[in-house]
């Protein structure tokens, strides 16, 4: 925060293996990972402590006046409550961890944790897939010759089937996947291990993928791997060709390189986004999910919708239900003067 007064340069203090930021990270999943140590380094950078390793940077310094100035900065700059939040949270776990460590007091800890994001109010994020937008990105993965529409297909089908996050999509093995029940085993967030069920239309298309996928690397390892692209590859000599001697030869491009490597979240946020954009809808993976709960709140009721989501609380599943923008949307369109 050098540009305001509360400026914050937090001294170096190395814990080769027991520090409050390492030993926050080492209880996480790995998903939870990921964003946790972002959200530290962001927070390190806002404190001035940019050029410091995270698990050499003195955490239990940090004042409840910082974590003041940490939030002010934030809503200046434009920063979403829910990042705000989010920052705030991956504080306070290394704070906690701190008090483990007895290098700060239940009070200063208490008194930190008392912090709270700015406030604001905001549409809900996100939108509700209708199915024919739906049955417009199957169509796009269908019409694809490549390897990549059969496992595209398997994707997107699994997430709007079965309402998995896209980590826990690229993070299933095939020795989780039980294909006679057709359920997956597979670590949620919070490092919960869960079990999903696959809905029908999903495992059509999964089948479908399996049969190459195995065909190609084998029965181990990643559910959803890696495709190289194709390239051009010299079949045979045309007849005509062989007849006048000529060394031309007919070229075909191949279907691409199915490999044993697993995706990334991140492939699967490309992948999707690269289907939308070829078929004119507009879906992230999120909103695959969103369209699930959505759909389950609808058909089975909000207790059940949160054990198919796996929330720990049902006020998380209601975040999720998208049907009241769709009732007014067709309350509104009756309204013709």
């Amino acid at each position: 925060m050098a540009d305001d007064d509360q400026n914050i340069v937090l001294s170096s203090s190395r814990h080769p293996q027991n520090n409050p930021y390492s030993n926050f990270i080492r209880r996480l999943g790995p998903g939870s990972k990921l964003t946790m140590r972002y959200a530290l380094q962001e927070v390190a950078t806002m404190l001035g402590a940019e050029d410091v390793p995270l698990e050499e940077i003195a955490w239990q310094k940090v004042e409840r006046v910082h974590l003041y100035a940490l939030v002010e900065k934030m809503r200046l700059h434009g920063y979403a409550s829910k990042t705000c939040g989010l920052y705030l949270s991956a504080l306070r776990g290394v704070f906690n961890e701190a008090k483990h460590l007895e290098l700060i007091s239940y009070d200063r800890l208490h008194s930190l944790r008392e912090v709270k994001p700015f406030r604001e109010q905001r549409l809900p994020t996100g939108k509700f897939v209708e199915e024919q937008d739906f049955h417009k990105l199957l169509a796009d993965c269908v019409s694809d010759w490549r390897h990549q529409g059969l496992r595209d297909a398997a994707i997107i089908s699994l997430l709007y089937g079965s309402g998995l996050r896209r980590a826990e999509g690229v993070a299933i093995d095939l020795q989780n996947l039980d294909q006679s029940e057709w359920f997956v085993t597979v670590i949620g967030k919070g490092n919960k291990e869960l079990k999903k069920w696959i809905a029908p239309g999903a495992v059509k298309r999964i089948s479908a993928w399996l049969e190459i996928r195995n065909a190609a690397v084998g029965s181990e390892g990643p559910l959803f791997t890696r495709i190289r692209k194709g390239r051009k590859k010299v079949v045979t000599q045309s007849a005509h060709a062989q007849a006048s001697g000529s060394d031309s030869a007919e070229q075909k491009v191949t279907p691409g390189l199915i490999t044993d490597e697993g995706l990334t979240p991140q492939a699967i946020y490309y992948i999707l986004d690269k289907r939308s954009k070829a078929c004119g809808v507009k879906v992230k993976p999120h909103d695959l999910r969103r369209t699930f709960i959505t759909r389950m709140i609808d058909k089975h009721g909000e207790g059940m919708a949160q054990k198919l989501a796996d929330h720990a609380n049902v006020t998380t599943t209601l975040l999720y239900d998208m049907r009241g923008d769709k009732e007014k949307q067709k309350i509104m369109k009756g309204e013709d003067f």
